[in-house]
């Protein structure tokens, strides 16, 4: 991540605005965005099916979608 943007190619952007129209929560993605600017994502594994994402917050939480 560069500067304030989480994603710069045209992928990136559609997968963002994608995960949005899906948020459940409105809080979540924004959340989510500041984990990542603030350096929080620890570790972000992404395979067939399974996104696995270590995040420090208040505890570090391991999570799984």
């Amino acid at each position: 991540m560069e500067g304030n943007k989480i994603a710069r190619k045209w992928w990136g952007i559609a997968w963002d605005k994608n995960l949005e129209s899906y948020a459940d929560f409105g809080n979540r993605i924004g959340r989510g965005r500041s984990y990542c600017k603030n350096g929080l994502i620890l570790d972000l594994r992404i395979s067939d099916g399974e996104i696995v994402a270590k995040v420090s917050g208040s505890n570090i939480y391991i999570g799984m979608a």
